[in-house]
């Protein structure tokens, strides 16, 4: 693979994790495609930075699941349910 090749999976892998991470603050827009773009885009770049985000403290558990096929946890479930209607209950009332 050539140097720009390389920078290239190296600046989509890092646009990606910033875009996951404007998905957990954001309710509309996905984390996980993110991450696993960035995960995809470091493995072929830099097994350093694919191995960092695998074991990152706020998205790595949860890549790691979804890498291993396991279930979102009904914790999980819960907190993104409850935020939903959260976010529903305030576009409602700011609409009146």
């Amino acid at each position: 693979m050539s140097s720009a090749q390389r920078s290239l999976y190296i600046f989509l892998g890092s646009a990606s994790v910033g875009l996951a991470f404007l998905g957990v603050v954001t309710p509309l827009l996905p984390t996980t495609p993110f991450l696993l773009l960035a995960s995809i885009c470091f493995a072929k770049s830099s097994p350093k930075l694919n191995e960092w985000l695998l074991k990152n403290k706020y998205f790595g558990k949860s890549l790691q699941r979804y890498l291993n096929g396991e279930k979102m946890p009904l914790r999980s479930k819960l907190y993104v349910g409850i935020m939903i209607c959260f976010s529903l209950t305030i576009s409602f009332i700011s609409l009146n």
